[in-house]
């Protein structure tokens, strides 16, 4: 015979319908998905980043040099970062133009 505690874990666990953690969750509308609860909003420029603006020019650079030529939206894939980031990037804050 399961113990309560023990009974409460293996709902929490199990992910079949009628579970606590299905009764817990909040249900979102039809429809709609829930990836604006999941993913922080888009960085617009190298302050929204939290990242030293030498650092993304840096990153930048060392992408450039491992891949060679590559248009802004691939570079911006690769580094995980938007396009208007890196559009900032060489412009103020290296020598780069």
């Amino acid at each position: 015979m399961l113990l309560y505690e023990e009974k409460a874990m293996i709902e929490t666990l199990s992910w079949s319908p009628g579970t606590a953690a299905e009764r817990m969750a909040p249900a979102a509308p039809p429809g709609e998905l829930e990836v604006a609860a999941i993913l922080p909003r888009q960085a617009k420029s190298v302050s929204d980043t939290g990242l030293d603006a030498r650092l993304v020019a840096a990153l930048a650079l060392k992408t450039l040099h491992a891949t060679g030529r590559a248009p802004l939206p691939l570079l911006a894939g690769r580094l995980r970062l938007s396009v208007s980031v890196l559009r900032e990037v060489p412009g103020r804050h290296s020598g780069i133009r």
